[in-house]
């Protein structure tokens, strides 16, 4: 189980089968989801907001489609551009900069 405590997911839940450091998350409308898994890919109408991981899961739930981390994540910021988060590969090197990581101990730009 996947909460989300601020940015535009401010308290939806989902059940994520992963919990990755940095992870895209995709809002159509009012719905929510999330790009845990190492194929997904974002759909054009999506928009994607970028969270990043509170703490490693503590434990884990049973859930729809069953076992699911419990987790928490905070809204990066600053967000890196659309381009980045919508191609896989760009998104990925993303993940891996230097910068990037410093967003794990700043909670503001």
């Amino acid at each position: 189980m996947t909460t989300f405590e601020d940015g535009p997911a401010a308290g939806i839940t989902l059940f994520l089968k992963r919990s990755p450091i940095f992870l895209r998350v995709v809002q159509n409308g009012t719905s929510f989801d999330a790009l845990d898994q190492l194929t997904d890919e974002p759909e054009y109408t999506e928009i994607i907001h970028v969270y990043i991981l509170v703490a490693p899961p503590q434990a884990w739930t049973i859930g729809p489609g069953g076992c699911h981390p419990v987790c928490r994540y905070r809204y990066a910021n600053p967000q890196p551009d659309d381009t980045v988060v919508r191609d896989t590969q760009s998104w990925r090197a993303w993940t891996l900069l230097p910068e990037t990581h410093s967003l794990l101990t700043n909670k503001t730009p």
